[in-house]
């Protein structure tokens, strides 16, 4: 007897407790579209809003536009699948074209090094407070080498407010900056941070610009 009330118990309450989750989970999209539909404002961009998942739950917008005549987006995406499954925010702006000019960089830390150790070139700049948070990869090192100070290194510095390791990443590559950090976007902080990001990448854009303006990498190589 015991054993039948257990099961029709949990047969009656499986219904509600999975209304329940997702009931809390649309409440919580609901939640964080609103507050990118305000980032958006602030930032003066638009909103694009992508069609429901399976024809029923509304998916989070995704923050379009242009800012000096590059096109911005910042969106959430999903890395894994399953219980591996994790929350990033990126933004991507661009395009130079005519960009060859490949740039990542990195917070120091244990993955670096590990990556340092199996092979990963890493190249110093002469901000050396620079050199300390950033671990800095490029396809064209001599030209970085004097391309990245001053106010570009400000900028990217600048994204990272509190002087520890930075949460995210930038790669510059096929004349397009990409920015992601672990992380949804109904966090003031991180909003904050891809706000602080966008200066940083046009000015990684205005050093692409100026390389492809050169002749880009084929220039540098030996004939």
């Amino acid at each position: 007897m015991a054993d039948a009330f257990v099961i029709i118990a949990f047969l009656a309450l499986a219904p509600v407790t999975i209304g329940l989750v997702f009931w809390i989970a649309l409440r919580q999209a609901k939640k964080t579209g609103a507050m990118i539909e305000a980032y958006a404002k602030e930032l003066g961009l638009d909103v694009h809003q992508r069609p429901p998942l399976f024809g029923i739950f509304q998916g989070l917008p995704e923050v379009v536009g242009s800012l000096h005549g590059r096109e911005v987006r910042i969106y959430q995406f999903q890395k894994g699948s399953g219980k591996n499954s994790q929350t990033w925010s990126a933004l991507t702006i661009g395009r130079v074209a005519g960009s060859d000019l490949h740039v990542t960089l990195s917070g120091q830390g244990a993955f670096t090094k590990i990556r340092s150790v199996f092979g990963a070139e890493e190249i110093q700049v002469e901000d050396r407070t620079f050199n300390d948070r950033w671990f800095i990869e490029t396809n064209d090192p001599e030209f970085l080498k004097v391309a990245l100070f001053g106010k570009v290194c400000t900028a990217i510095e600048a994204s990272q407010p509190g002087g520890n390791k930075p949460k995210g990443r930038f790669d510059l590559k096929a004349g397009e900056v990409r920015y992601e950090e672990q992380g949804s976007l109904s966090t003031a902080d991180r909003r904050e941070r891809i706000r602080l990001a966008i200066t940083a990448a046009q000015e990684l854009l205005d050093v692409a610009s100026v390389h492809a303006d050169e002749g880009g990498i084929s220039e540098r190589e030996p004939s």
